[in-house]
This record gives structure tokens, C-alpha cells and sequence, in this order.
């Protein structure tokens, strides 16, 4: 069974019309909205004997490609030679000459930490050489002048509202009455989204919020993710609960700054920018039955 989302625009509801089973615990997925970073691949290392690139040995030259003088990018985990600074700055040549110099005095790795970024970090070695690690998607943020790895767990801030403790984009869940169920954000751009009736007071554990009976024996629960962006699920609790009116249709309510919310015609959503930039996505939604002995 699947839900669908309808009638998209700024400041527009999002309808669905699910199909509820009525003797099951039901969890409902709704939506799962999330940050949308493009991200570059590594690239493939050269090819050695055995591999595709031996295949046509013995075979007619083809005709060869024009030459190519782009430099493909350094796979992940690379390690790279002393003299190869890899365009730093002068003050990262610095660090990166201070932290070889202290490898080679203590024979032990030393990480630049003038080159570490959300996505990678370098490290010089006592053999000379420098270790170059990175990931696709942000697994640290920059908090308070340090380093702290990404945590999807939520806190209660002052006004009352929800934030993972480190996520790599801003993400903010309602704690209860007319505030957006979520606002997410990036730079001058957000999105929030509104539950169509005030909700109650959340209960938190780990990265996830319940919203105790949003309908009657209905919970609403969010989970957040480690890049700002979260899911929610409907749990219906009991059979009587999956034949209330109500839930042949909820409508969520959408304010958008700075990006236009859209449908694909197959349920996906994307808040885009004017520029046509994606900022942030929701894959179709769908619904999953399980049984549940009350």
C-alpha cells in the first residue's frame, strides 16, 4: 500500500489518501524528507594485469580517443607524497609542514587539523607521506571552534523546540501546539511543515519524537537523521482506530523560503530553487502493515 502526496505548492497542504487494513498494527509512513547534497564519487583506480583493461589483448589497435589531460581526483584513502601540497594555501602548507615534522619526531601519524573539513581530514605520516580520508556525505561539524562528529540525537533547545545534537544542516521539530511539526534549512532557504491540528507534547528517545495520539490511538512519530534531514511515521494502534474518517485524508500544510515544492507525478517530492538548484527531497511514501497481538 502506498500514500500519496497531492496538491503541492508554497504555503498548499499535502494530501494523502491511504488504504488501512483493519486488523493490524499499522505504521504509516507519511513522508521522509532530506537534504539532497550532491556528492562526487571517488575515482576508480588504474587498471592493473587481469583487469578489463587486458581484455582486448591480442586484439586489432582501435582507433584511440583523443588525449585526455584532466587529472582524475585522488581515490579515498590516498596517500599522497611529502612534495605533493595538492594546492594548499600558504597557511595550510604550514600546518602540513608542521604536523610532517612532528611525525617524524615522534613516529606517529599527526592529523592536520587546518585541513580537516566536514567531508575529510589529512594526515601526515612518519614515513613522509600524507594520508588524504573522505566521505561523500558530512561525518563531522564544526561546533564551538571544534570538531564533533555528527549525531542525529535530539535535544530540547529553550524555545521549546527539537534539534539533532549535530547534524550537518539545520532541522527543527515542534515541541507541541500550532509550531511546524519540522522546519528544515539551508543557508537563506527553508521549508516547514505543519500538522493540521495542534499537537501534543512530544516524547523523545534518541533521534526520534512521538506525538502521543495526534488522532485517537494514532501516534505521530519524526526521526530525524545525522544531515538534517528526518522521516515520520502514522502508528495506528488498534483496529478500531484504522476505520476513523479521519484518516482517509490529513493534510500538512507547506511554508517555503526561497524554494518551490513539486511533484514528479509519482509521489516524489523536491523543494527547489529559482536557479533549479535541489535543496531538499522526499521519496514517495509508503505504508507497512505488521501484526500485533493486543
Amino acid at each position: 500500500m502506498s500514500d500519496r502526496f497531492r496538491r503541492l505548492s508554497n504555503g498548499g497542504p499535502f494530501r494523502r489518501s491511504p488504504r488501512i487494513p483493519g486488523r493490524f498494527l499499522v505504521l504509516a509512513t507519511v513522508s521522509a524528507f532530506c537534504l539532497a547534497p550532491l556528492a562526487a564519487q571517488p575515482a576508480a583506480a588504474e587498471s592493473g594485469p587481469g583487469s578489463v583493461a587486458d581484455v582486448n589483448t591480442g586484439r586489432p589497435d582501435l582507433t584511440p580517443a583523443p588525449k585526455d589531460d584532466t587529472k582524475s581526483p585522488d581515490p579515498t584513502g590516498s596517500l599522497r607524497p611529502a612534495e605533493d601540497d595538492g594546492g594548499l594555501t600558504a597557511a595550510g602548507e604550514k600546518a602540513l609542514a608542521g604536523a610532517q615534522k612532528q611525525a617524524a619526531a615522534t613516529g606517529k601519524p599527526v592529523r592536520v587539523d587546518a585541513l580537516t573539513t566536514e567531508t575529510a581530514t589529512t594526515t601526515a605520516n612518519p614515513s613522509g607521506t600524507v594520508t588524504y580520508d573522505s566521505s561523500l556525505l558530512p561525518v563531522r561539524i564544526r561546533k564551538a571552534h571544534n570538531w564533533v562528529p555528527v549525531d542525529a540525537t535530539l535535544k530540547r533547545k529553550a524555545d521549546g523546540t527539537w534539534s539533532p545534537t549535530a547534524a550537518a544542516e539545520p532541522v527543527t521539530f515542534s515541541g507541541g501546539g500550532t509550531t511546524p511539526l519540522a522546519t528544515m534549512s539551508k543557508g537563506p532557504a527553508s521549508l516547514a511543515l505543519s500538522w493540521p491540528h495542534a499537537l501534543p507534547t512530544p516524547h523523545a528517545s534518541g533521534a526520534s519524537l512521538t506525538y502521543p495520539d495526534v488522532l485517537p490511538d494514532v501516534d505521530l512519530r519524526v526521526t530525524a537523521d545525522t544531515q538534517g534531514g528526518w522521516s515520520q511515521v502514522l502508528v495506528v494502534k488498534t483496529a478500531q482506530a484504522a476505520t476513523d474518517p479521519a484518516l482517509a485524508q490529513l493534510a500538512l500544510t507547506t511554508r517555503a523560503k526561497g524554494v518551490t515544492v513539486t511533484d514528479d507525478g509519482h509521489g516524489n517530492l523536491s523543494a527547489t530553487t529559482p536557479d533549479g538548484k535541489d535543496l531538499f527531497s522526499a521519496p514517495q511514501p509508503a505504508t507497512v502493515a505488521s501484526t500485533h497481538r493486543t
